[in-house]
C-alpha cells in the first residue's frame, strides 16, 4: 500500500531561492535531475526544468545571479516554454538538501515544480514510516513541509489486469485536477502539459486506465 503525498516545501530550500524570491510569475517543472559526488564527498546536482510564465528573461537573469547556480542555459523551446539545463554549485557533503532524500528514503516523485511559492511535490512513499521520515528530514531543511493532501493507492492484487505507472499517474493528475467532475475543472489539454505528452497520449493511458479498473471491478473470481 502506497501513499501519495501532494506537499508544498518553503523557506530556506537553499537550492534556488534567489532566482525565486521575486515572483517572475515563472513556473519550472522538474524534467530530470542527478547528481554527481567526487572523492571528498562534494556533490553538483544537474536539473533539467521545463520554464513557462510571464517574464522568463526576468527570471533567466535572476537564475544566473543566484548563488546556488553554476551554469545554466536553454537546451529548447517549444512554444511559450523553453527546456533549461541548471547545474548548482558543488555543495559539501555537511550540506543538506531535499533532492537526495528522495533516493535515501525510497520517495519517488511524480510531479515536482518550483515558483515563488515554493517547491511543489506529488510523491509516492511506500508507507507511512517513509513519509513521516521525509517530512522529518525536510523540516531540518526548509522551514516549512506543508502537507496539502494524502490519498492512498492499493493495488489490485486480485484482479485480472493491473495498472501501468504511467495510467496510474495519469488517472492520479485526472482526478487531482477534476477532470472526472461534471462540468469537468480542467481540459485534457491542459492536463496533457502538465504530464508532458500529446493529448492523445494522455487520452489513451486514461481510457486504458479505466478499462483495466472497470474491468478488475466487474470480473468475479474463478
Amino acid at each position: 500500500m502506497s501513499i501519495v503525498a501532494v506537499l508544498r516545501l518553503h523557506g530556506n530550500l537553499i537550492l534556488f531561492e534567489e532566482a525565486f524570491d521575486v515572483d517572475h510569475g515563472v513556473e519550472a517543472t522538474f524534467e530530470d535531475f542527478h547528481y554527481v559526488s567526487d572523492r571528498e564527498g562534494n556533490t553538483r546536482y544537474v536539473f533539467f526544468w521545463w520554464c513557462s510564465g510571464d517574464d522568463l528573461d526576468a527570471f533567466d537573469a535572476a537564475l544566473g545571479a543566484d548563488d546556488s547556480v553554476a551554469e545554466r542555459y536553454v537546451v529548447a523551446e517549444i512554444g511559450e516554454k523553453a527546456l533549461y539545463h541548471v547545474r548548482t554549485r558543488s555543495f559539501p557533503p555537511e550540506q543538506p538538501l531535499v533532492f537526495p532524500l528522495f533516493r535515501e528514503l525510497d520517495v519517488t516523485t511524480i510531479k515536482a515544480s518550483r515558483d515563488a511559492d515554493g517547491l511543489h511535490l506529488r510523491a509516492r512513499c511506500p508507507g507511512r514510516d517513509s513519509l513521516s521520515a521525509f517530512r522529518r528530514s525536510a523540516r531540518d531543511i526548509c522551514d516549512y513541509v506543508d502537507v496539502e493532501r494524502l490519498y492512498v493507492e492499493r493495488g489490485l492484487e486480485t484482479g485480472r489486469q493491473t495498472l501501468t505507472d504511467r495510467q496510474r499517474e495519469a488517472l492520479a493528475l485526472a482526478h487531482e485536477h477534476g477532470y472526472f467532475e461534471t462540468p469537468s475543472r480542467t481540459t485534457l489539454e491542459d492536463l496533457s502539459e502538465d504530464f508532458g505528452v500529446t493529448p492523445q497520449t494522455l487520452s489513451r493511458h486514461i481510457r486504458d486506465g479505466v478499462e483495466k479498473l472497470v474491468e478488475d471491478a466487474i470480473t468475479d473470481d474463478i
